[in-house]
Parts: C-alpha cells; sequence; structure tokens
C-alpha cells in the first residue's frame, strides 16, 4: 500500500497565489495612452502626484523621471500580478533603460504593504538635458492630451468581482467648465 502525503499544508486543492506589486505609471502606459492595454488585466487604484522631488524628462515619444528634483510627478496607481510586472520589466526595459524602485507620493493608494513601485531612468548620459525637462510633471498635460488640474477633476471607477474597470464616470469641476 502507497501512503499518500499531502504537500498542499492544510488545503484539499492547490491554489496559486497571486502576488501583487502596487506601479506607478506616469507615461505611455497611463490610461488613455498606447500601452495602457499591458494593464488591462490590473486594477486602476487611482490617479496621485508624488512628493516634488523628481524631474521628468520629455525622451521624444516617451518619457522618463529621475530622483534629483523638485517636481511632483502625475501619474495611475495599478496594482499588477506577477506576470505583468515582467511584461513591464520587459517593456521598459530593465536593467539596461529603467530600473524599479520605490517612489513616494502625496496620496497613497495602496494596499497594507505601503509600498509603491516606478520605473526610473538608469542611465547616466547626457540625454537628460535640461532642455527637455517637463515642467509641470503631467506626461498627459505636457503632449496636449489634458487641460485641466488634477484637483479639478473625479473619476468614480466601477469594477467587476475581478477587479475589472466595468465603467466610469468623469466629473469636472464646475470652475473649470465655466472659464
Amino acid at each position: 500500500m502507497t501512503e499518500q502525503i499531502n504537500t498542499n499544508r492544510g488545503t484539499s486543492s492547490p491554489e496559486k497565489k497571486e502576488n501583487y506589486t502596487n506601479i506607478f505609471v506616469y507615461g505611455s502606459l497611463r490610461k488613455g495612452m498606447g500601452l495602457n492595454a499591458v494593464l488591462t488585466t490590473s486594477k486602476l487604484l487611482g490617479t496621485v502626484k508624488t512628493l516634488p522631488k523628481y524631474t521628468m524628462y520629455d525622451l521624444g515619444a516617451f518619457p522618463c523621471i529621475d530622483k534629483n528634483g523638485t517636481t511632483s510627478i502625475t501619474g495611475d496607481v495599478y496594482r499588477v500580478d506577477d506576470d505583468t510586472l515582467s511584461q513591464l520589466d520587459m517593456i521598459e526595459g530593465v536593467p539596461n533603460l529603467y530600473y524599479r524602485d520605490e517612489i513616494e507620493t502625496e496620496d497613497i493608494y495602496v494596499d497594507n504593504t505601503g509600498v509603491l513601485y516606478a520605473y526610473y531612468w538608469a542611465s547616466n548620459d547626457d540625454v537628460l538635458a535640461k532642455d527637455f525637462i517637463v515642467e509641470s510633471g503631467n506626461w498627459l498635460e505636457h503632449r496636449g492630451l489634458v487641460t485641466y488640474e488634477l484637483d479639478d477633476v473625479e473619476v468614480d471607477y466601477a469594477y467587476d468581482d475581478r477587479g475589472r474597470v466595468v465603467s466610469r464616470e468623469v466629473t469636472i469641476s464646475k470652475e473649470v467648465i465655466n472659464e
């Protein structure tokens, strides 16, 4: 007789435990931008600004940020699974073009880990010239896709039971509409 050993540590069936990472995206991965489709299975937690400790640069088709500066960067926070995180690392060219590290925001929309990550420019070359600084720290605004401040807009999202966005309601303050 063969004895079967339960290696599931008290569960009757093995379940894949998902690990999640909170990612701050500020450029071509933001909602409405070309690469955002990679994040369709991820949960959007909100749009936030960083503390004024960073600098954003316009590299042409996409931006980059570095940790030396005095600008607040506007971006979206997503909760991503390990597979999506691997895809993001590949898209961002980690570790050659960008590296992933913690970032500090004014309002933190994260779970109990309290940790939020972003992608920073990994090169020390002269590409990051002062002529290419995005003063507003908002890539969408810089590209002419947004003409209002973050505080003027309220976006409410409805999610299904799997955390996917099923509807959204956008409210722009009356002061902006009347200008």
